[in-house]
This record gives structure tokens, C-alpha cells and sequence, in this order.
């Protein structure tokens, strides 16, 4: 299942910025000195003294300062509020390095206000400071009828706070007092502490420039992962998905909060994340080898800076990369050590590797390649010509008496010999760990897996995805990860499938590039493989016995083989290879175990290519008839096969065929009002395009499309004061409001197995009725059974606890007007109506065919839904079954044929 993206509603990031600018603002600062004699104390052995006499000296200064402003203490006292305050010293002298160690103080009420401290380290360089002194911050914050708190931080120098050394301390000092709401109280039970372990030295702190003095790890345990009951999948396989506020970035005053781990960016957190949840799985963990779970080991062996330029370059297209032109300066200014790091460690490969001539030339400049070209006497033009001719003149080169050399000629040779030392040092990630990486990442989301390249954008999907719900753009609703069943029964199995499933997607992206011959080549390479696997899975026994459902058989390689193969269908119809096609279709056709979704567009396609291609109409029928057998088949395709078998039967062509016209009696189906109305024709400006149409107004006109044209008609004409252009949307919408908690119900197996799911897998491939048939009954019953009141409270549900939340199916900005307007049509449906529309989507979720409008007007509960119709534009065989299922329904649709009027005078 393909990612899905989405915006949050304009209400949620309003609501977000006004709570910003709450929380930010109503702040004053306040600057008090400190004079040198404050800070003119002895240094112990254990700079205790120190820490004492900086918090006398703030205790002081902060106390005058609340005596001086009495009537600000009155002010929040008659408020009834405490205020905590956050204490902040900074120290610095002559040296070059130093450190940053943040402490959070929670003091008690009881025992005495006794105090706990935890702490964390941050690195921070000035290189240019000459002058020394020391700022104490005091940040309030207003808490009503709470106990105060106090958060100290304190910035001391590494080298020169040590025991003996009294000349450390500042001959300056300031306090720095920040006041919220104007309220200030006096607190004098403020502490600073040096560490969250008295008895650690100054000494000890860990000291840190632009060069590692020891490696500092991140440790994967400790990135942000899904709330997991137990990672035991057999033994407790629940895990409570928090999808409303999963992995947002923290606001500032969360990252002033202290914390053990030092702080990495957020493409190696959500790495860490992905690694971890793979690890801690107990099914997907048996997949990978000890060499396989060694490199993982091997990649948190490494320093942060070296992962970060890992997973860096992870990201990235596969190719070779020049040392010179890799440039992040938020790792580090020269990256020399973290790629000796990542060389010594097997995760890059050096230069002796890059032998390609053209993976040599395609790294070159333009002016670099030129400067080669001429000097093999190769005319300089585009960057790909040259190298194309380069290749050409290596092939072509010839032994003494002519004949063809095998192997690398001495052209290339010489070539590639040139242009090596012009690129300098060159590495490329090392293949093996990156695909133990990518098959983490996929495993991680693979029920949204997307392959672009394995071996080119690996495990940057679900990178994304987590990146997208980090600064939340995507927001996913909250399930329980239920998964008893695994997909694959061994790592060969899951390597398959791996490499499949690239292989499909490389496929499908040429042929949606129109290389028809590149992906038919493709095609051919994968063909035989493909027939083996599918065979392979036929005849086991074993793989037959698990039964699994089809939303989780599509995670097999028979499956993915299956799907090369009807893609390779259309390829051949493409070349008009359709003795072929027919035959691939047929062995399709054969097997019933994967992808019975698509059965039915097989005979379709089958039945065309019998009747128009290969002249066969008696084999076209008699695959319409197997194919109206067929369980698989949906409704709309046997209404289009039924047509076809009609048409057989009654064409003067095929007289033959007229015997077995009682076989394929007519469908009587209800039909929709026909009305025409006119509307004037933009002049097209190329073909291929919709059709543009002029929309008169009081002032000016405006151009529309011949959706929005008919409803304007129906608004000004029809007496409704509602209307969308949204096809299926709308019902789809409404469904989803009406049954989230039951598409999010838990304890179903299987349907949800991983975090950035915005449905169960069941609602798509089946099933979904069946899993939950008591639930689902009992939910229409209560519809049939609401007034407009209990329909209004249910969607209004709903739409407040899940607004912006990404599912199926709902896109919250589809209704202009919001909650109101939703509920309006609601009303206009009622109860028993939509029932029928929940159960209907509940057993099939297909929303393809439905009408391009529906109007309503809210006080007259007046309805219609409306299919448009261009200029030379026909009813499809959906759309002929939707009107027949809306019109049962009770609901008026008309068909609305727009006739086109030319526009000469424009």
C-alpha cells in the first residue's frame, strides 16, 4: 500500500500558533550583578565550595530583587499562583572548549524539600573568548496550585576547574530574571547543583572539540520508539500505536529539558528507530543472519559522527561519491576521520573497486570529461555523447589483425588509468550492509513499502514517513498492533520477496516512463524465475495449509511474481504480441491462489484479445461464460463481460453464435433522469485536454470545467444551497466518520502491523465484513434506528477527537464549511440510508463509479446526486451500477448531458 499524504486542516494549525504564542509571550528579562567579591571563594578538591557559594550569591540577589518588587509578589498571590523558576550560570574564560551540563532540579514539598537531580551534557565551542563571567538565569513560569520548581543550568570550563585553582571564578556575574503573566513570587528555596552525582569531579567532565578525543555512541535502545506492551511478539503481540502525537519534535522548552542522550538529528533518530523496531520483533529478527546482525552491531560501534555521515549517504541515490565534494557541516568540517572510519569498518568501499569506465566519466565535470575527450580525438558535445562515444571507441578498438577484442580493451583501460586521479579519493556504500538496511526499513512499514530502487533510494520511504510524522505533517490514528501470523517463514523466503519486489517496481517505472522495451526486457530477464516461483507455491503443500488471508498472501513472492506477470501482459499487448498475451492470460487464469482482485481484468482482457485480435469470437464467449462463474469477478466487470457476451451473440458477423444468446439473458438495471443543458466551449488548445467551459457572470465570465458548470446550474436553478464535486469522496467520507472506531477496532490479527497505517489491510483485499460482522451489525442497527440529533453526535464525535488524523478514504478539507456542513448532508441522508451506505463499503470498499455531484439543501432535506457528461462522453458499466444501487436507495440522480456551443467570438 502506497504511502498516503495529507494536510492538516487550517483549525489545527491556527489552534498550534495560538498556543505558541501563549506559551510565549507576557516575558520579561531582568539583569542583577553580581560584584567579584560574590564569587570570591576557595576552590576544594571537590569544587563543592564553588557550587555553594554561586547559590548563596543567587539566593542573595534573588531575594533582594522580590523584596524591591513587593507589588508584583501581591499581584500573584492574589492570583493564587506559584511560580518555578529555572536558574541558569554560565561561566567562561581564555580557554577554547567548553562544557554545557543542564540540571533539572524537582524539589519536594515533604522530606524536607530534598531534591533530584538529572542531568545531561551538551557540547558547546568558543574559540574566540577572552573575557571571562557568569550569568545566572531565572526563568518563571507560571503554575497555578503547584509546588516550585527549580531547573539549573550551569556552564563551567573543562581545563581550569580544578582542585587549587581559585583564579576560575568570574569577576563578573549577572542574573537573568524572565517573568510570565507579570507575576513574580519569592522563592528562596532555590538550588544548583554541579552534577546528578555529587561525588564526580569537575575533572571528569567529558571534554570534546571539532576532533573526537574518545568515540561518543548513540545507543538505539534509547531513540523514541511505539509503545509496546511486549516486544514478544508470540507471547503478547498487542502494541498500542499513539498516533496522535507519534515522534512530534519537541517544543523549546522541552529541549531545555534535561536528558542522558546528546542530541541527534532527527534522519539518524528515526534510523535508530527503524533498526530497533526490526530488532525487537521477535518473527523479523529470525529473518537476518549473525553476519547480518553483526553489521547492524558494527554500525553502533561507530562514533555519532560516523553514523551520521552513514546513514547520510544511505539516503542518498547509490553511486560512487567523490571525498572532496561530500560537504555536511552539521557533522563536522572534514569528514576524513568518519570515512577511514567507515572504510576500516567494511560499510564503504574505496577507489580500488571503481574499474566502470562509465561510472568513472559520469562522476567527472563537464570541463574534466572535455579535457579526456580530446585527447581520444572525441568530439566535445553533451556529457552523455561523450561518454557514449568513449564506450563506442573502447568497443570498437581491434587486435593486430583485426579481430574483435574480448574483454577490456586497452582504450578503456587507458581511459579509465587518465581519469582516476582527476576524481581523487572516491567511496561507495558497501553493498552487503546496505541491504541488510533496506530489508530492515522495509520490514519496519512493509505494508507501505515503495520501491524506487533497492540499490539506489533504499528504505527511503519509510525514512520519510517517519520524517513527515516528526514535524507533523502526517498525523496517524491510534491502533493496536496485533501480529500472530508471520508473513515469511524463513530469510530466504524474505530475500525473495526483497528482490521481487524491486524487481516489479523497476519494471512498472519504465514502462511508466514509456521505455517499453527497456521494461519488457526487464520483463523477459524475470519471466522464467516467475513461473518457477508461482509453480513452486502451487504444489506446496506446506504454504497451501497456512491459508493465509489475501491481505497478507500479497506479502509472498508468488504474489509479487504474479504481479510481474500481468504488467508483462500489458507490455505485450503494448508490441501487439497478443498470441502471447492470451496465453499469459490464460495461466493466470489457472491458478486461483494470488492476486484474485485482478481476476476479472484478466477475462475481460482475455475475452478482448480472443474476440478483436485473434479473431476467435467462440473462445470469447466461452471465456465470458467462465468468467460469469467466476467468484471473483466483481459487479462491474460482469456487467461489461455480460455487454460483450450480448454483443457476440446478436452481431450479423457471427451467425454461429446466435444459438447461445439464451445463455446471456439482458440485465434489467434502473436508470437515472437524462437532462441536457448547454454551455458555451473555450477553444481547446491542444488535444488530449478536458473540455474548458465559459461561465457567465454579473461582471465578467469565468472559465470552469464541465463539472463545476453543471453545478452552478443545479445551485441557481434546482433550489439547493449545498453542492460538492467530490465523486466518491463524499461517501467515502461519510463512512469513515460513521464506522472510525470500528476500522480501528482492536484485537483483529494481522490488519494492523506496523505504525503509519491509515487503514486495516482487511478493508482493501477483503475480509474486512467477516472479521467483524457483530460490531458492524450492531453499528447500522444504531444508525437505522438515530434521529438527526444521534447521526449529528456521532460524526460530531468523531470529527473532534480524530480531526487531521490521516485514514482512508477522508479528506478533511473536502467539505468547505467543516463539522456543520457534513452534518448537514448527514441529515439529508438519514439513518436508514446511511446503513445502507456503511454496509454496502463494509463488505465492498470500492468508491470507483459513483456520480461527479451531490447537492442538498438542509431545511427541505432535499437530495440528488448528479453523473456529468461531456461532449462525446458515455455512462462506464460502475457507473451504470451505482446509479442503479443509488436510485434503490431512494435517492434522486440524474445524468446531466452537457452540450457544447462554439465560441467563435473569442
Amino acid at each position: 500500500m502506497a504511502a498516503i499524504s495529507t494536510r492538516l486542516s487550517l483549525k489545527l494549525k491556527q489552534e498550534r500558533k495560538r498556543k505558541y504564542e501563549e506559551t510565549s509571550s507576557n516575558k520579561t528579562i531582568v539583569l542583577i550583578d553580581l560584584t567579584e567579591d560574590d564569587t570570591n571563594v576557595e576552590v576544594s578538591q571537590d569544587c563543592l565550595p564553588v557550587k555553594a557559594s554561586i547559590e548563596n550569591c543567587v539566593q542573595a540577589k534573588i531575594s533582594k530583587y522580590f523584596d524591591q518588587n513587593d507589588c508584583l509578589n501581591h499581584d500573584s498571590k492574589r492570583h493564587g499562583n506559584h511560580i518555578s523558576r529555572s536558574v541558569k550560570v554560565e561561566m567562561k574564560n581564555d580557554t577554547v572548549k567548553t562544557i554545557s551540563k543542564e540540571n533539572e532540579l524537582i524539589h519536594s514539598s515533604n522530606d524536607n524539600m530534598t531534591s533530584s537531580c538529572l542531568s545531561q551534557r551538551s557540547l558547546v565551542v568558543d574559540s574566540n573568548v577572552n573575557l571571562s563571567d557568569s550569568q545566572v538565569c531565572v526563568e518563571e513560569r507560571d503554575q497555578c496550585n503547584a509546588s516550585v520548581d527549580a531547573v539549573a543550568t550551569i556552564l563551567d570550563t573543562h581545563n581550569d576547574i580544578l582542585p587549587g585553582k581559585s583564579e576560575i571564578l568570574p569577576s563578573t556575574a549577572k542574573v537573568i530574571v524572565k517573568q510570565e503573566n507579570d507575576q513574580i513570587t519569592q522563592h528562596t528555596d532555590c538550588q544548583i547543583s554541579m552534577d546528578n552525582h555529587p561525588s564526580t569531579s569537575c575533572a571528569d567532565i567529558l571534554h570534546t572539540s571539532n576532533q573526537d578525543v574518545s568515540p561518543v555512541k548513540s545507543n538505539p535502545s534509547s531513540a523514541p520508539t511505539v509503545t509496546q506492551r511486549n516486544n514478544d511478539i508470540g507471547q503478547q503481540p498487542m502494541t498500542k500505536v499513539q498516533g496522535a502525537n507519534n515522534g512530534t519534535i519537541p517544543e523549546e522548552n522541552d529541549q531545555e529539558t534535561s536528558q542522558k542522550e546528546p542530541y541527534l538529528p532527527y534522519y539518524l533518530s528515526n534510523f535508530n528507530i527503524i533498526m530497533q523496531t526490526v530488532r525487537n520483533c521477535q518473527d523479523d529478527i529470525l529473518l537476518f543472519s549473525d553476519e547480518d546482525l553483526l553489521a547492524v552491531d558494527k554500525f553502533y560501534n561507530l562514533t555519532v559522527s560516523a553514523q551520521k555521515l552513514y546513514v547520510r549517504l544511505f539516503l542518498r541515490v547509490y553511486n560512487w561519491f567523490q571525498c572532496n565534494k561530500l560537504k555536511y557541516p552539521d557533522i563536522r568540517e572534514d569528514l576524513s576521520s568518519d570515512i577511514q572510519q567507515l572504510k576500516e569498518a567494511g560499510f564503504v568501499e574505496d577507489d580500488n573497486s571503481l574499474t566502470d569506465m562509465e561510472d568513472i566519466l559520469n562522476l567527472l565535470s563537464g570541463p574534466d570529461l572535455k579535457k579526456i575527450a580530446k585527447m581520444y580525438h572525441v568530439k566535445a558535445g553533451s556529457k552523455n555523447s561523450i561518454i557514449d562515444a568513449l564506450k563506442k571507441l573502447g568497443r570498437q578498438q581491434r587486435g593486430v589483425y583485426k579481430q574483435q577484442l574480448t574483454g577490456e580493451s586497452g582504450i578503456t583501460r587507458s581511459v579509465v588509468k587518465r581519469a582516476k586521479p582527476i576524481l581523487g579519493s572516491c567511496i561507495r556504500l558497501h553493498k552487503h550492509p546496505r541491504c541488510v538496511f533496506n530489508r530492515m526499513s522495509l520490514l519496519f512499514a512493509l505494508t507501505s513499502a515503495t520501491y524506487d530502487d533497492d540499490l539506489a533510494n533504499g528504505g527511503h520511504a519509510q525514512m520519510a514517513q517517519l520524517m513527515m510524522v516528526n514535524f507533523g505533517r502526517i498525523v496517524y490514528p491510534e491502533y493496536e498492533i496485533y501480529r500472530p501470523t508471520p508473513v515469511f517463514t524463513s530469510r530466504e523466503d524474505f530475500i525473495i520477496y526483497d528482490g521481487k519486489l524491486q524487481q516489479y517496481y523497476d519494471m512498472n517505472d519504465a514502462f511508466a516512463k514509456g521505455d517499453i522495451d527497456g521494461a519488457l526486457q526487464l520483463y523477459h530477464d524475470v519471466y522464467d524465475d516467475c513461473k518457477s516461483i508461482i509453480n513452486n507455491s502451487l504444489g506446496d503443500e506446506n504454504f497451501i495449509r497456512r491459508q493465509l488471508p489475501s491481505y497478507l498472501m500479497q506479502y509472498t513472492p508468488g504474489w509479487v511474481c504474479t504481479q510481474i506477470l500481468s504488467t508483462g501482459i500489458g507490455l505485450l499487448e503494448k508490441k501487439r504480441m497478443y498470441k502471447e498475451a492470451s496465453m499469459e492470460l490464460q495461466f493466470l487464469l489457472q491458478q486461483e491462489l494470488f492476486c484474485g482482485g485482478r481476476r476479472g481484468k484478466w477475462w475481460d482482457r482475455l475475452a478482448l484479445i480472443l474476440e478483436q485480435h485473434l479473431k476467435q469470437p467462440k473462445l470469447s464467449l466461452d471465456a465470458v461464460r467462465e468468467a460469469l462463474a467466476d467468484p471473483c469477478v466483481g459487479g462491474g466487470r460482469k456487467l461489461a463481460l455480460q455487454q460483450r457476451a450480448i454483443r457476440l451473440c446478436n452481431s450479423p458477423s457471427n451467425k454461429k453464435l446466435h444459438i447461445y444468446r439464451q445463455d446471456f439473458p439482458q440485465i434489467n438495471l434502473k436508470d437515472a433522469n437524462h437532462v441536457t443543458i448547454t454551455g458555451r466551449l473555450y477553444p481547446a488548445v491542444a488535444t488530449g485536454y478536458k473540455s474548458v467551459f465559459i461561465r457567465p457572470g454579473e461582471d465578467c465570465s469565468f472559465l470552469c470545467s464541465v463539472e463545476e458548470l453543471a453545478l452552478y446550474h443545479y445551485l441557481d436553478n434546482e433550489g439547493f444551497t449545498d453542492g460538492l464535486h467530490a465523486e466518491g469522496a463524499t461517501l467515502s467520507t461519510m463512512y469513515t466518520l460513521l464506522m472510525w472506531d470500528i476500522l480501528f477496532a482492536p484485537g483483529i490479527p494481522d490488519v494492523f502491523r506496523h505504525p503509519f497505517q491509515g487503514a486495516p489491510l482487511d478493508l482493501m483485499h477483503g475480509g474486512f465484513y467477516a472479521n467483524r460482522k457483530d460490531m458492524i451489525e450492531k453499528k447500522l442497527e444504531l444508525l437505522r434506528n438515530s434521529d438527526d440529533q444521534g447521526i449529528d453526535e456521532i460524526i460530531e464525535n468523531t470529527w473532534t477527537k480524530h480531526e487531521g488524523k490521516l485514514c482512508v478514504g477522508i479528506n478533511w478539507e473536502r467539505f468547505p464549511n467543516g463539522l456543520p456542513q457534513v452534518q448537514s448532508l448527514a441529515v439529508c441522508f438519514g439513518g436508514k440510508i446511511l446503513a445502507e451506505i456503511c454496509q454496502r463499503f463494509s463488505k465492498s470498499y470500492a468508491a470507483g463509479g459513483l456520480p461527479d455531484l451531490i447537492l442538498w439543501n438542509k431545511e427541505s432535506k432535499k437530495l440528488k446526486f448528479v453523473e456529468v457528461k461531456g461532449p462525446n462522453d458515455r455512462l462506464s458499466t460502475k457507473q451504470i451500477l451505482w446509479i442503479d444501487r443509488i436510485v434503490n436507495w431512494g435517492i434522486d440522480v440524474d445524468v446531466c448531458h452537457v452540450k457544447a456551443i462554439g465560441s467563435k467570438a473569442l
